[in-house]
């Protein structure tokens, strides 16, 4: 982890096309681990659901963490400390997509009959926990996550045909 690849510059440059490759949960030289990016957080750590609570290390200035966890397949939640103020939130890099291969090929060939009920926000629940999902399918797009108190903006350049797939989060934090 100590090296960095080419998909985490291009993630902390704005430009990595599918974060959800190199965010989250993964195993790396088959040891399993989460990587976060929050650019604002001095501090974050796993919640797992047993209880466990694992530190990740700050691996870049940027704000680009990550650290060993017990599995990859377990449900977690992220600890973050943003100045002096904990936020506890889910980890949207955790859950699985929510735009299929197959949904992806028919919006690509302008043919998906039903778009409405797969792109824009939607409430849903996905592996236990309640949200909004929200998919958009553009080339250029503005990204808005949290909740009504805080938002992070993330606003990206997406290759043509590419797809952004913000998975439910929470992120509640003071910005300054």
């Amino acid at each position: 982890m100590s090296q960095f690849s080419a998909e985490a510059i291009a993630l902390i440059e704005g430009r990595h096309a599918d974060p959800f490759v190199y965010l989250g949960p993964h195993l790396d030289d088959g040891v399993p681990i989460v990587r976060a990016y929050l650019p604002d957080a001095r501090q974050v750590s796993v919640l797992e659901s047993g209880g466990e609570e694992h530190p990740l290390a700050r691996i870049h200035p940027a704000g680009l963490f990550a650290g060993r966890v017990e599995a990859v397949d377990r449900p977690y939640r992220l600890r973050a400390l943003f100045g002096e103020h904990p936020v506890e939130f889910e980890d949207a890099y955790r859950f699985p997509p929510i735009l299929s291969d197959f949904d992806l090929h028919l919006l690509g060939e302008g043919k998906h009959l039903r778009a409405y009920e797969k792109l824009g926000a939607h409430p849903l629940s996905l592996e236990g926990v309640d949200g909004i999902g929200f998919a958009v399918f553009a080339s250029v797009v503005l990204v808005a996550l949290g909740s009504y108190a805080a938002y992070a903006y993330f606003a990206r350049d997406i290759p043509p045909l590419g797809q952004v797939l913000n998975r439910m989060n929470e992120i509640d934090s003071e910005r300054e």
